[in-house]
């Protein structure tokens, strides 16, 4: 045996021992992937998993769609434009016979949504009244699709909907919104497709979800059918109900507005002069430089709401006290002014000459006797009046005696300037001391009244 048959002979030893190698590699290789398909039968039953006669755009023979709904997050609530943005974990749930016995003796297999998203049938329902509907996507779509033994199918998803809400701000910032979602069929009508709620469980809330403004409840109200002229459709309603957290607004509006109420009232207590006007007109300005403020934070609507009636009370509660303190200061001014003009009156009453001997006035008239009656000068005595009697020459004068036939008039007693003032002063006083009396009885009693109705109106009336 020469060299060159034993370099043939170690060459062949050498290539069946690496082909041996080779083929026990594939093996194991082949058994590993049969692991693989046996752990996810996607893979291997993606192509022979739907039958050859199934039909993606015929329903099945079970025309009953359920839902699940978990809300896991409110994103945002927009009151100016009244939207709402929700995060949901939508799961539908039906029955497809044409696919029973595929899941190769397991209870369901994990199907890819893509892949069958036009090889099977699935239900065209919507959201109504939806602007927006997003999924968070990191790497791949958060939806998942199940094919349970006995042709039942669940499809889960994440989705973001931004839906409109219509919003009553009547009674803000006491009020609770209701936001409707529903989900309904567009094609088919409830004679083919009917929707209705998992075993009864229509939606939950997750545990930890918590809103910083606003107390947050889910509600069901059932199912329902809505009329068309193209038939008679099927859906399903769950509502979010949004009942307002009141605590910012008492610590930052009705709290601060009651006591600048309480300030102006105050006033009434005071000294009335500049002063308390200041209070006042500061307290008004301030009270309206506050409400501009809060007005820029609260919906723009048409119609009052709560808040605006109570910042219109406030400030004419405020209102009242000003113009009661100006009425009173007036009336203070009057007593001045009627001072002064009785000093002028009493400057231009009439005078009699009077002789300087014994005060009596004279007359010039030498056919006039002159008879004067002097009273006591005191202060209740009259002053000095001279009578004229006409002489008999002046009877027998008829043009005499005519202009004397008259009875002579006298002019009333004078009342003492002193007293005149003095009765003057005291009534203007006492009517701003009635004013001041009743402003600061009757305002206080208003406010707790009006506070009453107001309070049992607002959280008594919208489920507060």
């Amino acid at each position: 045996m020469n060299l060159r048959d034993i370099l043939v002979f170690l060459l062949s030893f050498f290539c069946a021992l690496a082909n041996s190698s080779l083929m026990s590699a594939e093996m194991s290789r082949d058994s590993k992937v049969d692991s693989k398909y046996d752990y996810d039968p996607t893979l291997r039953l993606s192509e022979s998993l739907i039958p050859a006669n199934y039909n993606s755009l015929d329903p099945p023979p079970t025309d009953r769609v359920e839902f699940s709904v978990v809300l896991m997050n409110v994103r945002d609530i927009e009151e100016m434009k009244q939207e709402v943005t929700l995060e949901m974990n939508f799961r539908i749930y039906w029955e497809d016979t044409r696919l029973k016995n595929l899941t190769g003796g397991e209870d369901f297999i994990v199907i890819n949504p893509e892949s069958f998203e036009k090889r099977l049938w699935r239900p065209d329902v919507f959201i109504d009244h939806a602007k927006e509907v997003k999924q968070p996507v990191l790497l791949t779509k958060p939806v998942s699709m199940r094919l349970f033994s006995d042709g039942g199918i669940r499809y889960s998803a994440r989705i973001s909907v931004t839906l409109a809400c219509q919003m009553n701000f009547k009674f803000y910032p006491a009020d609770t919104q209701h936001c409707k979602v529903d989900l309904k069929s567009y094609a088919y009508p409830n004679t083919i497709l009917t929707l209705g709620w998992h075993q009864g469980i229509s939606t939950t809330v997750a545990s930890d979800l918590r809103l910083s403004n606003y107390y947050l409840t889910v509600k069901n109200t059932g199912e329902f059918l809505t009329t068309s002229t193209s038939g008679i459709y099927s859906g399903i309603r769950f509502t979010v109900k949004l009942r307002r957290d009141m605590s910012y607004h008492v610590v930052q509006t009705y709290l601060p507005s009651s006591m600048f109420i309480l300030v102006t009232f105050m006033t009434f207590v005071m000294p009335q002069d500049s002063g308390a006007v200041a209070i006042a007109m500061t307290t008004l300005l301030t009270m309206t430089a506050m409400f501009a403020a809060v007005r820029q934070n609260t919906p723009n609507v048409s119609y009052a709401k709560a808040i605006d009636i109570w910042m219109v009370v406030c400030m004419l509660f405020v209102f009242y006290a000003l113009g009661q303190h100006m009425i009173t200061m007036r009336l203070r001014h009057m007593k001045i002014e009627l001072i002064q003009q009785d000093m002028e009156d009493a400057q231009k009453q009439p005078t009699f000459t009077t002789n300087e001997s014994n005060d009596t006035p004279v007359n010039d008239d030498p056919n006039v006797l002159g008879v004067a009656y002097r009273g006591i000068h005191n202060k209740d005595s009259f002053p000095m009046q001279t009578i004229n009697i006409p002489t008999d020459e002046q009877h027998r004068n008829d043009d005499v005696s005519r202009r004397y036939s008259k009875e002579p008039t006298y002019p009333p007693p004078p009342i003492p300037m002193e007293d005149s003032i003095s009765a003057k002063i005291k009534e203007y006083k006492a009517l701003g001391n009635k004013i001041r009396r009743i402003s600061s009885i009757l305002t206080p009693i208003s406010f707790i009244f009006f506070n009453v109705i107001y309070w049992t109106w607002l959280l008594g009336s919208r489920e507060y």
